[in-house]
This record gives C-alpha cells, sequence and structure tokens, in this order.
C-alpha cells in the first residue's frame, strides 16, 4: 500500500461518513423514561420555536417513551414533555441535530469512532507493509524504529476507537477524546515506563558503583528520571494552572484556557512520540543484536574499541573477537567457506598498540593464522571502521561486491548497522554479549546518538 493510496482512502473514508452522518444526522430520537401508569393520550409535547425542529411521532414501550425529530431550520428549541424533563435541541447549519449541547450526541455519533477505527485499522495495514518492506531492504534503518513505534501508538488508538463505539458520547467528548489521545497513551502506559525506568536507574546504579561515576554511566539515570518527569508533566501542567492565578485558564472565551491546552498537547505528543520512537529502537536494537549473519560471507570486521593498558584485548573487545572467531568456525562447518578477518580500530595516545593489533593477536592466540587477517589500523571511529576497512578490501578483493559480515557488542549492532547502510555496505551484523548493568546504559547512549545522528523523515 502506497503513501498516495493511503491518502486516497483516508480521504475517501471521511466523505463518505461526512455524507452518512449529513443524511442520517437530520433525524434525532429522544428517550426517556416516564412512568408506566403514563399513556400515549396523556403526552403533550410543545416547541418555544415552531420553526426549528418538526415532530416526526413518539410512542412509549416498557416504561421508555421515544420522541423522533427532524430538523427544519438552524438555531435552538426547548422541547417540553408531559413527564419528563425539558429536552434542549441544537441544529447545526448544515441540517444535524444534537441534544444538550451544540455539540452533544446525535442520531448517529458513533459514525466518528467508526471513522477513526477505518482510518486506524487502514494505518495499521499500511504501517505493517511499510515495516516489512523496509526491513527486507535492511534491518538497520531508523526509519524501522520509526514506524514500529508509531506502529505501537496506531494499535492503542484502534483499541481505544473500538470501545469509543460502545459508549454515549457527543461530539465534544470524542473530538476532546482524540486531541487528548497522547495523554490517555501515556497514562495507561505508565505503570509499564514506570517499572522500566525503576529498572534503568537500577542497572545504572550498579554501574556506578561497579565502573565509577562520570557523564556517560549517569545516562541511563538521567533518562528513567527525564522520562518519568516528563509523563507527569502535562498533568502537573494542568492541575498548576488550574489553581494558579498567572493566567486565567476558567475564562472560556480567553485565550488562556486554549494556552493551557496548546503547552498541554504539545509536551503530551512529544512525550508519546519519544516512549514510541524509544520502543521501536530497543525493539529494532534487540532484533538486530539476535540475527546471525548468512553463511556465505567472504569478510567479517571486527569494530575496536579501546585496548588495554596491557596492550591487550579488554573484556569488551575479546567479546566482539571471540563472537566472529565463533562465527566463523560456524561458517566453516556448515558450508566449508573460509572467511577474512578484518579487525578494525586505531591506536589511541593512551594506548600501547592499536585496536587492530590487539584484536590479531586474540585471533592468533585462538588458532587462527596471520593470513586469514587483514588488519585496518587508522580508524578512530564506527563511519571510519567500515569505511576503512571497506577500502583494505576491495583493493584485495576480487569481487566486486563481497559478503560482508561485521561483529560488534550487542548494543552497538543497530547503529554500527545503521553507518553501514548509508555508507551503501550491505553488512550483516552479529552482536557479542555484555555485562546487563553496562549493556542498558550503553544502550541508552546508541539510542539517544541514534536519534541526534538521523535525519530521514518519520515516514
Amino acid at each position: 500500500m502506497s503513501k498516495k493510496f493511503l491518502l486516497v482512502l483516508t480521504v475517501v473514508i471521511f466523505v463518505v461518513s461526512f455524507t452518512f452522518l449529513l443524511i442520517i444526522g437530520r433525524s434525532y430520537t429522544v428517550k426517556r423514561e416516564i412512568n408506566p401508569e403514563i399513556t400515549a393520550g396523556d403526552i403533550d409535547i410543545s416547541f418555544d420555536r415552531e420553526d426549528i425542529v418538526a415532530l416526526e411521532g413518539f410512542n412509549i414501550n416498557d416504561g421508555i417513551i421515544s420522541i423522533g425529530f427532524r430538523s427544519l431550520n438552524p438555531g435552538k428549541v426547548y422541547v417540553s414533555v408531559s413527564g419528563i424533563n425539558e429536552i434542549s435541541l441544537f441544529v447545526h447549519p448544515i441540517g444535524i441535530i444534537t441534544e444538550n449541547t451544540y455539540y452533544g450526541g446525535c442520531s448517529c455519533s458513533e459514525i466518528i469512532p467508526l471513522m477513526f477505527l477505518l482510518f486506524g485499522v487502514i494505518t495499521i495495514i499500511y504501517l505493517i507493509g511499510k515495516y516489512r518492506a523496509d526491513n527486507a531492504e535492511s534491518v538497520y534503518q531508523y526509519k524501522n524504529a520509526v514506524t514500529i513505534g508509531i506502529l505501537v501508538f496506531s494499535v492503542f488508538f484502534v483499541i481505544n476507537q473500538i470501545i469509543a463505539l460502545f459508549g454515549d458520547s457527543g461530539f465534544a467528548d470524542q473530538a476532546k477524546t482524540l486531541l487528548e489521545m497522547p495523554q490517555i497513551f501515556l497514562m495507561y502506559t505508565f505503570p509499564v515506563i514506570l517499572i522500566i525506568s525503576v529498572l534503568i536507574i537500577i542497572s545504572n546504579i550498579i554501574l556506578i558503583r561497579k565502573e565509577g561515576m562520570n557523564t556517560r554511566n549517569m545516562l541511563g539515570l538521567f533518562l528513567g528520571v527525564s522520562v518519568c518527569v516528563m509523563v507527569f508533566f502535562p498533568y502537573v501542567l494542568g492541575e498548576y494552572l488550574q489553581r494558579s492565578t498567572l493566567i486565567d485558564v476558567h475564562n472560556e472565551n480567553g485565550a488562556a484556557l486554549y494556552i493551557e491546552l496548546f503547552v498541554e498537547g504539545i509536551a503530551s505528543v512529544f512525550t508519546a512520540y519519544f516512549v514510541c520512537v524509544l520502543t521501536g529502537t530497543v525493539y529494532m536494537a534487540s532484533k538486530a543484536a539476535r540475527l546471525v549473519p548468512d553463511f556465505d560471507r567472504d569478510y567479517i570486521l571486527i569494530l575496536g574499541c579501546k585496548v588495554g593498558r596491557n596492550g591487550k584485548v579488554t573484556k569488551l573487545l575479546g567479546s566482539r573477537a571471540e563472537k566472529a572467531a565463533q562465527f566463523a568456525r560456524m561458517q566453516k562447518e556448515k558450508t566449508g567457506k573460509n572467511i577474512v578477518f578484518v579487525p578494525s580500530g586505531g591506536k589511541g595516545s593512551d594506548e600501547l598498540v592499536s585496536e587492530a593489533k590487539a584484536i590479531s593477536d586474540y585471533l592468533i592466540g585462538s588458532g587462527f593464522n596471520e593470513s586469514e587477517i587483514l588488519q585496518e589500523d587508522k580508524s578512530v571511529s564506527t563511519e571510519e571502521n567500515f569505511r576503512l576497512s571497506m577500502e583494505k578490501i576491495r583493493s584485495v578483493s576480487d569481487k566486486e561486491n563481497p559478503g560482508i559480515a561485521f561483529s560488534t557488542s550487542n548494543y552497538h549492532v543497530f547503529r554500527a548497522g545503521m553507518i553501514a547502510f548509508e555508507q551503501g555496505i550491505d553488512a550483516q551484523g552479529i552482536g557479542a554479549p555484555t555485562k546487563r548493568y553496562f549493556w542498558i546504559n550503553a544502550s541508552i547512549r546508541e539510542f539517544v546518538a541514534t536519534v541526534f545522528s538521523e535525519k530521514s523523515g518519520i515516514l
């Protein structure tokens, strides 16, 4: 399903729904409980204005009186009926009759949630198709994470509209519900958000105790607290302004009320979007970390990170090298195909050897031959890891498009794959395990880096 088709279908749904509303909404039936002893002959119906609505008839059944009206002209009319309270009806310029308020219930008010339900279902179908197409192109795309996040919200939206179908609310309540959908979403998801935030904070405290306090190690703590604050902010702001004399939000004709609603709405939309994208990114990062490359790879890049003070691999860097070695053995066992290792990473000012050299030494110590290793020892970033490694590979490979895999820490696979994809490299990643408390904080760093480095559109 293309965007153009989705847009056309959405317009058709809205046009058909509005047409149905115009036709059915010109008539309205009021139902009220009435004394069972009252008969049809006892009923007297009168109007304070005769030119607004016309009486289409009434009947009494099991203590319920049903009175039918048909619109004549725009305006407001009060209807007096024997045995029940006065009825107030509004006729809109387009002929629709509503009860009690100008945006109250009408005879076809359920068309609104039904219309948005259909829109939501179509959106979900479109998002699923889009995700499958983009995922087939490459798992390593930020738009996949955004699509998953929007899909989560769309499913919630559809469920909410299904519930609204069985409600009895007017235009105003339904419109308000639609406008407050991000706040409602946050309200229902808050228990999950709170639990996750607490777990993130706990893991961050463990990380700080084990590896020291610095800005990088406090990201989880900052995010956990920030998400909770963001979720509560719209409610706290609304309650504060309701009680504050700073601005007058109680005057329905004043601008202050609409300013409050606008600020609350923007805060809710931003927070809901952030939560959805975070959910989508976590899902895609987890998926990317679990994938295993096809067993037809010619080269496997091992992305470097800091070398130990003794010039040997750290546990983090060693796990990346070991994961690459495991994949090489698996490929050899399953297909008989050898793979060339490409350790990638330069030498920092505080390192004895380059990251590539430390990885190479580890591989040779694990039983691999030096002839199976192609070092790239100049890069200082993930972007350079891929770019400079591919330059090395192309200089020795006799294939135009050699099969590329890469090994990195599990939390880094998704963003590393994105960087490779942006460079036009068809690479498949494999994730090396890390300590759980470290993984959570590192994943948060990856999420922040991914969001701020991404420039593609939402859809």
